[in-house]
């Protein structure tokens, strides 16, 4: 990502995370994974509202 114009660091801002591709990895806590992308995307001079949905198949122990 680029740094944030003026008018791009205020706008409503989404970050879709691939759960798959991109997972905790083992011993992290997933909680801390939110707070680390704000951060992130702040550092790149976004302010503006911001929403994080995680994508991809959940792995459970189930079979259809």
């Amino acid at each position: 990502m680029m740094k944030a114009t003026q008018e791009q660091a205020v706008a409503v801002t989404a970050v879709f995370w691939d759960i798959k591709k991109c997972p905790v990895p083992p011993g992290y806590d997933a909680r801390q994974v939110g707070p680390c992308i704000k951060r992130s995307v702040e550092n790149l001079g976004y302010s503006g509202p911001l929403t994080i949905f995680a994508v991809g198949r959940w792995p459970t122990n189930k079979h259809p």
